[in-house]
């Protein structure tokens, strides 16, 4: 059922792209520490619960018991990139983070979800030959 490539049964901090959602985390929630400066609580929470939730179904995925559950939850968690990148836009419209910072968050977010839609790919090819 699982194939070399998939991430099931191993520890979720040997992942890749679990660690790679770490960093990120660690990144924005450096943002949200400003956010909460400026008394914007709820922009705050939203956005550190949006990086939580990406490393918390990563970690999930290491424990599911068929590729089937790992691609959706792989899936969901490239909608939640997505979140995340729409959100840092909005930030960055509403003049709340710089250009640097939007940058920066955008290309590592747009670098996990390349990793976590190869791995999907990867996994769904080897479930449909498999």
């Amino acid at each position: 059922m699982f194939s070399a490539m998939t991430p099931a049964k191993q520890r979720f901090e040997n992942l890749e792209i679990w660690n790679i959602s770490i960093e990120i985390a660690k990144d924005v929630c450096c943002l949200a520490d400003k956010l909460e400066e400026l008394r914007l609580h709820k922009f705050s929470d939203y956005l550190r619960e949006i990086c939580i939730r990406i490393s918390n179904n990563i970690a999930e995925i290491s424990s599911m018991g068929s590729d089937k559950d790992i691609i959706r939850f792989l899936m969901h968690t490239h909608l939640l990139t997505l979140e995340s990148e729409n959100f840092i836009m909005i930030l960055y419209k509403q003049k709340l983070v710089d250009t640097e910072i939007k940058d920066t968050l955008l290309q590592k977010l747009d670098d996990l979800d390349n990793k976590i839609l190869i791995l999907q790919d990867a996994i769904n090819e080897n479930f449909i030959v498999g």
